[in-house]
């Protein structure tokens, strides 16, 4: 598979680790002509809460993300053609009347219930260093996250250790991008998740984790090495950053 929009990301994935929320998608030149019958569409397709999110070529692209540029709101009631009619309205401004063929709106089912929500990418970020980075939150503001706000979690996981993280919610994470690495032949990939209070996972979007103008180059062994001589020094309790004899992690309860 090839990255496309965020809509089109969804739509034509099929997984074994993950479920994917009720998606639903439309050309903003497409809905301009035909309004009502998108408005009535939503409607019929959707009974639970929605998210009205942006869907744009100019966003979550391989050399640049993009991240927050455009509009999206959660938890919008379905029902209400007018309360969609402005939210979407909301979206389509936020792309700064810039004409582009490929902006999309995206309609995506919330996820009721909600025990965990967080990110996580493939490999770090800065150096792109073989590393699953996942931050997360137990608490039912999906957003919290994603907002920056205090109150997350980190794991980090050397992605080639054969211990895996007695965490099930985390081996579920780590088995869904293992997934997507494979479905979109790419090791930097970024995603949102959402664990409900049945432990059932839910992929709330996925994309490329854009490249940097200047990747900053490091012999992560090495530094590996130097920190937990440090560790040892200090006889501080930790794992094997290696991942030799099992994961490592940074959270106080794994």
């Amino acid at each position: 598979m090839n990255f496309k929009t965020k809509a089109q990301n969804l739509i034509n994935l099929k997984l074994k680790n993950a479920s994917i929320p009720k998606v639903y998608y439309f050309k903003v030149k497409d809905y301009k002509k035909n309004k009502i019958t998108y408005l009535k569409n939503i409607k019929k397709k959707f009974k639970k809460k929605i998210a009205i999110r942006s869907s744009s070529s100019r966003e979550d692209g391989i050399n640049s993300s993009n991240a927050g540029m455009f509009k999206s709101f959660l938890n919008i009631i379905p029902n209400n053609e007018k309360m969609l009619s402005f939210y979407i309205n909301e979206v389509i401004l936020s792309y700064k009347k810039k004409k582009g063929g490929n902006d999309e709106i995206l309609i995506q089912e919330m996820v009721n219930n909600v025990s965990i929500s967080g990110v996580a990418t493939s490999c770090d970020k800065d150096t792109f260093s073989p590393y699953y980075h996942i931050n997360f939150s137990k608490n039912k503001d999906t957003s919290l996250v994603t907002s920056g706000k205090d109150g997350s979690k980190s794991f980090i996981f050397f992605k080639f250790s054969k211990i895996k993280p007695k965490s099930l919610f985390l081996k579920k994470i780590i088995n869904l991008i293992s997934e997507l690495e494979k479905k979109f032949k790419n090791n930097a990939i970024d995603i949102e998740f959402i664990i409900d209070q049945k432990q059932k996972l839910h992929l709330v979007q996925v994309r490329p984790l854009a490249k940097k103008s200047k990747i900053i180059k490091v012999d992560y062994i090495n530094q590996l090495k130097k920190l937990e001589k440090k560790i040892n020094k200090l006889q501080l309790p930790h794992h094997d950053l290696l991942g030799k004899k099992t994961a490592f992690g940074v959270m106080p309860d794994w």
